[in-house]
């Protein structure tokens, strides 16, 4: 019986705040509506602040969807590169002929699969270098999120805040040495394609000077015709 009084007279004295709570915004919104809205938005910055201090920065970064796209690309740059070593093979096996206008058709044909399998890497190679930059800016912001984990973990914070923090700090280290790792694999692909893709080019440019020079009078045009389109899309004179 006595609790019930209790209990009772607190839900009075809470109703009568909050009735009195009421009046007062009746009045302010009446009479003084400018310190409302002030007193409003003070709160909410205080209340902004209060939970910011004790919550470590978000790592706002889709650092999944990184990973995933890194391996993507350096899977396609691999792809690409395996392509260009199989063609450069195939080039330096072929048989040139002194005399070789007969063969003037294929040859043509595989300069061109050639150029363009070289058109695939560089394609693969652009798509591979903005993720290596996404990732970047990425890792850039991370480690700026652990620098504050890290001054959070050692602060004046309750211990088991800080516990938290520096266990905050540990897991945003493990994300940011498997961005390093996918983006440091990522850029050796870039650089072992760019080195295939040179023995491709000295290929293709052996086969172009052989129809230039040993597929009659085809060949000599092909190879005029050739070098008038390489100047109209580099716009050399």
């Amino acid at each position: 019986m006595e609790a019930a009084a209790q209990w009772l007279a607190i839900a009075i004295i809470v109703l009568a705040a909050i009735g009195y709570a009421i009046e007062g915004l009746g009045w302010l919104v009446e009479n003084e509506p400018v310190y409302l809205v002030l007193g409003v938005l003070a709160v909410g910055a205080i209340a902004y602040f209060w939970y910011r201090s004790g919550r470590p920065a978000t790592l706002r970064v889709d650092t999944g969807a990184m990973v995933t796209r890194a391996r993507r690309s350096e899977q396609l740059l691999v792809e690409s590169r395996r392509v260009l070593e199989r063609e450069a093979d195939a080039l330096r096996n072929l048989r040139f002929e002194v005399r070789d206008e007969v063969n003037f058709e294929v040859y043509r044909q595989a300069h061109r699969e050639s150029r363009l399998i070289a058109d695939r890497w560089y394609e693969h190679k652009r798509s591979a270098l903005e993720t290596r930059k996404e990732i970047s800016a990425g890792l850039n912001r991370l480690r700026a999120n652990k620098r504050r984990l890290d001054r959070m973990s050692g602060g004046t914070s309750p211990a088991t805040r800080r516990r938290k923090f520096s266990q905050e700090a540990h897991s945003a280290q493990s994300v940011i040495d498997s961005l390093n790792q996918a983006l440091s694999s990522l850029s050796a692909e870039v650089s072992r394609g760019a080195q295939s893709l040179d023995a491709h080019n000295r290929q293709t440019g052996r086969l172009r000077d052989h129809i230039r020079d040993h597929c009659g009078p085809r060949g000599r045009r092909w190879f005029e015709q050739l070098q008038a389109r390489k100047k109209r899309v580099t716009g050399t004179g």
